[in-house]
């Protein structure tokens, strides 16, 4: 091990990059993490929680970019050196005096916060160790500084390319997931997915698995000067000693948007349950898995097989989790005969009907104290198939039916216990290039472009009454598309029928907070998901006005709320002292932020702001506003 961590770790050189903050090194988010839609693609260097740290060019170079926006990266600076990388420094509270002559320009006359501009080898230049700008948190809700490495325009891991920091802290192999992946697959003689806990880098038991299942593994890494837990830099997993699979977080290409969902179970980290690390290929192998390995389990030999996962950091440290993995045979289908009366037929309450991978699954709460007498799976076009009943703990087990991938409509579970007659059921639709999924009622319409879908899998596609939410009238049924963690290549078309208007759009609804989508009908979105029309009825609130010291100036903040359709950056006016000023939109953290040019002199300042929602709501103060004597 002591080889390969030598082999690994990243040794100084001549030509490394300045840190490029005017403070200790903190790292507090590394190269690869999971985002939403794509891996993280630089590092977060944490300032302390402080606004307005100097930020440092890393090496010479000119700017080849700069831009603001209220989300996203915020004030962003793109910097190209001589050797052909480019550095990104974003999040900043204020460009430095060349840059905010720039960024003047470019608004001209306009109180528009947002602007891009480009420069062809004619930008500003900047020498190593120059001041930029300066930290901050625009586009985000925490002070840092987002700092990338781009090679050919592709991201890469800084730590590895021109910015090695100190580390002596090994990553941790904590938690092992195993999910089952098809129908006759387990965990311990269970169709239910299971958590397995390390203790000093091993585990106190064997792992009895048998089918097709998914190793995941929940790796932490740390480093110094830092509580924030980091993502490991690679991962390797073998069985026997022979390699099984492997992702390394070196670089990647922001075209590719779902690859982050790839490696990273989406499902798992949105229920904050952990950041897994998928140890096999879901669907198609990414940017990160540069040996062609697939991590497929299903073919070992029955029996004990020594299972290791070595992860590594950027700095070469090596941690590793060893377990025993006991092979044994897939459960089998149901041996009963099929049920002989149909009805009448009860659903139970604690009854769960989904899709899972390829597979029609209902988990059934205990019907009696007799056991499954009978049972059968019905498919659309009309053929019947033998389910696998299995236990899934808690009392309970499932039903997991084969689902062909041309099945489209109502599927069915049909069970006897004893006297008694139950019934499971859904409509399952499959989610394929080109195929059009509709809500029960027609009225909401989900289309899957050309390249959409890495592999077709299928959804359950149901319809309730939607809940409201202060400030939000319900003008359609909830329409829910199952399987809101698939990873999609490209985005979907969502189309919901109703009542139009100016204050009515589509909304996503995700762990019971809905989303302002767009008015619609149709929107774009990347994950299937609950959808519904709702109707902005509430305008935004404005709070009190106060005045905050940031890099040796007062700046004025405004915070304010729209729990609905939200404001967009056109819809923010303020005015200080009878006077309009530019207003810098921070959505995430609800604020209006407005450094004057000059400091504003002691006493009561005249303060007003007008904000208009995307629905047309608008809502207006007016404030005095105290900046007490420095």
């Amino acid at each position: 091990m002591a080889a390969i961590a030598l082999a690994l770790a990243p040794s100084a050189r001549a030509d490394d990059y300045l840190y490029p903050l005017k403070l200790r090194p903190i790292l507090t988010g590394n190269f690869g993490e999971y985002r939403i839609n794509h891996p993280h693609g630089g590092v977060d260097l944490g300032t302390d929680h402080v606004i307005g740290v100097p930020v440092l060019a890393a090496d010479d170079g000119r700017v080849v970019r700069v831009r603001a926006s209220s989300g996203g990266y915020g004030r962003a600076v793109y910097l190209q050196h001589a050797d052909g990388r480019q550095t990104v420094y974003a999040h900043l509270s204020e460009f430095g005096p060349k840059l905010k002559a720039v960024a003047d320009a470019a608004r001209g006359r306009s109180f528009s916060y947002g602007f891009q501009k480009f420069f062809s080898g004619n930008g500003p230049h900047f020498a190593r160790g120059e001041v930029i700008g300066y930290s901050g948190m625009t586009g985000t809700d925490v002070p840092h500084l987002h700092f990338e490495v781009r090679r050919g325009g592709l991201p890469v891991n800084p730590q590895r390319n021109g910015l090695p920091l100190a580390d002596g802290k090994p990553p941790v192999v904590e938690r092992l997931y195993i999910e089952p992946m098809n129908a006759g697959a387990h965990v311990d003689g269970r169709f239910a997915p299971a958590f397995f806990d390390f203790a000093d880098g091993r585990l106190d038991r064997v792992v009895m698995i048998g089918g097709r299942v998914s190793l995941q593994a929940q790796v932490t890494d740390y480093i110094e000067n830092s509580e924030r837990t980091l993502a490991p830099y690679s991962i390797r997993l073998t069985v026997d000693d022979a390699p099984m699979f492997y992702v390394r977080y070196d670089q990647f290409d922001y075209a590719d948007q779902t690859h982050s969902e790839l490696d990273y179970n989406y499902r798992l980290k949105e229920e904050k349950v952990g950041v897994f690390h998928r140890l096999h290929r879901k669907a198609a192998r990414t940017i990160f898995q540069p040996e062609n390995l697939s991590g497929d389990l299903s073919r070992l030999t029955p029996g004990d097989h020594t299972a290791r996962i070595v992860a590594s950091d950027a700095a070469g440290n090596i941690g590793e989790g060893l377990f025993t993995l006991r092979v044994v045979e897939p459960l089998p289908a149901f041996d009963g005969p099929a049920p002989k009366s149909e009805g009448p037929r009860t659903a139970l309450p604690d009854t769960y009907v989904g899709t899972h991978e390829k597979l029609f699954v209902a988990v059934l709460g205990p019907p009696s104290t007799e056991p499954i007498s009978a049972a059968v799976c019905r498919l659309p076009d009309g053929k019947s198939h033998t389910p696998v009943i299995a236990p899934t703990g808690d009392d309970t087990q499932a039903g997991i039916c084969r689902l062909p991938s041309g099945v489209d409509g109502p599927v069915q579970l049909l069970w006897d216990s004893g006297a008694r007659h139950y019934s499971a059921s859904g409509a399952v639709h499959w989610v394929r290039a080109g195929a059009r999924l509709d809500s029960p009622d027609g009225k909401a319409t989900m289309r899957v472009a050309s390249g959409a879908v890495y592999e077709a899998f299928p959804t359950l596609v149901t319809q309730k009454e939607a809940p409201a939410q202060p400030g939000l009238e319900p003008v359609s049924p909830l329409y829910s598309f199952e399987r809101s963690w698939e990873p999609l290549h490209r985005k979907l078309s969502v189309s919901v029928q109703g009542a139009t208007g100016r204050d009515i759009g589509v909304f996503l609804l995700d762990r019971g907070t809905y989303w302002f989508m767009g008015r619609g009908p149709t929107i774009t979105p990347t994950h299937l998901g609950d959808f519904a029309l709702m109707r902005d009825t509430q305008p935004p609130s404005v709070g009190e006005p106060r005045f905050e010291m940031q890099r040796n100036r007062y700046v004025l903040l405004v915070p304010y709320q729209d729990n609905a359709s939200g404001v967009s950056d056109g819809g923010i006016w303020l005015a200080v002292d009878g006077r309009r000023v530019l207003a810098e939109p921070m959505p995430v953290s609800e604020l209006i932020r407005y450094r004057p040019d000059e400091p504003l002199s002691p006493g009561v300042h005249r303060v007003e702001v007008r904000l208009t929602d995307r629905a047309g709501n608008s809502n207006s103060g007016k404030f005095d506003v105290n900046l007490g004597a420095e």
